[in-house]
């Protein structure tokens, strides 16, 4: 399964080691080293997790993050700091942020971070499927329900007509009855 993730981070050597590290582990790479160019990534190249630096040169990341869930609303989101207070964490969490990684970092802590992020998505993606698959069948009952008031609709409008159908029917069997049983009668 393909697995996409930006990096957002001015430290151009930091992004381009993690970089390495993560295609290393078979996930598709994307680096931005600031938000202008994190927004100019194409909204059709689908992103599963986000990690962004908090303190940008053109941006706060925090609102880079909130920007971004507009354009990719089904990505997981990660922040990264060497600036931490609690307001931040607060902030971070508030914004739907999933994680707060501290710089300096471990990187098999990162990468533990980024694999619970993938597992999140992976998770988000499957319920969304299962909701996708519902509202299907709940559209097609709902259509099968709708055939069939079209179709009672239609036997109730022409009811009548029904009925005086059945009766004829009724009467000219009737009729070829007693005919039947006349002719019997008459040639015995």
């Amino acid at each position: 399964m393909k697995r996409n993730i930006l990096i957002v981070d001015d430290d151009v050597l930091l992004r381009q080691e993690l970089a390495a590290v993560l295609r290393d582990h078979q996930m598709w790479v994307t680096t931005a080293g600031c938000g202008q160019e994190a927004i100019s990534v194409p909204d059709q190249q689908e992103q599963d997790v986000v990690l962004v630096d908090i303190r940008l040169p053109d941006d706060e990341g925090l609102n880079l993050v909130c920007h971004l869930k507009k354009k990719w609303p089904d990505a997981v989101y990660l922040v990264m700091t060497a600036y931490g207070s609690m307001e931040n964490v607060i902030r971070a969490l508030r914004c739907g942020v999933l994680d707060y990684v501290m710089k300096p970092f471990q990187i098999e802590e990162l990468l533990q971070t980024i694999e619970r992020a993938f597992a999140v998505r992976d998770k988000n993606a499957v319920r969304d499927n299962k909701f996708r698959r519902w509202f299907f069948e709940r559209d097609l009952l709902v259509k099968k329900i709708d055939l069939l008031r079209r179709l009672n609709d239609i036997y109730v409008e022409r009811e009548d007509e029904i009925l005086q159908l059945k009766r004829e029917v009724n009467e000219l069997l009737g009729d070829m009855h007693r005919d039947v049983r006349y002719r019997e009668c008459v040639n015995d």
